[in-house]
């Protein structure tokens, strides 16, 4: 099966590449986990569709905000950063 994949804006504070070596443990794909985007306190990661909802829970964990979900880094960029900033 192809991954696909997903781009989950998250509010947050601290460094994006944190955030994904502390997520990394709890998905089934880690090396497709990738930090892409920082823009003032929001942020995109890369994640796999399988791992979307690991990533979600332990974000929540967390206390990290998600704030949505694409399946192209130019949705993503134009649905959720141009909202919020």
């Amino acid at each position: 099966m192809k991954l696909r994949k997903r781009y989950v804006v998250l509010r947050f504070e601290g460094e994006l590449e944190e955030v994904c070596e502390l997520l990394r443990p709890s998905l089934a794909y880690p090396d497709f986990l990738k930090p892409i985007l920082r823009a003032g306190n929001l942020g995109i990661l890369r994640c796999a569709h399988l791992d979307l909802e690991a990533v979600r829970e332990a974000l929540n964990k967390r206390k990290i905000w998600v704030v949505g979900v694409s399946g192209t880094l130019k949705k993503a960029k134009g649905k959720y950063l141009r909202k919020v900033g």
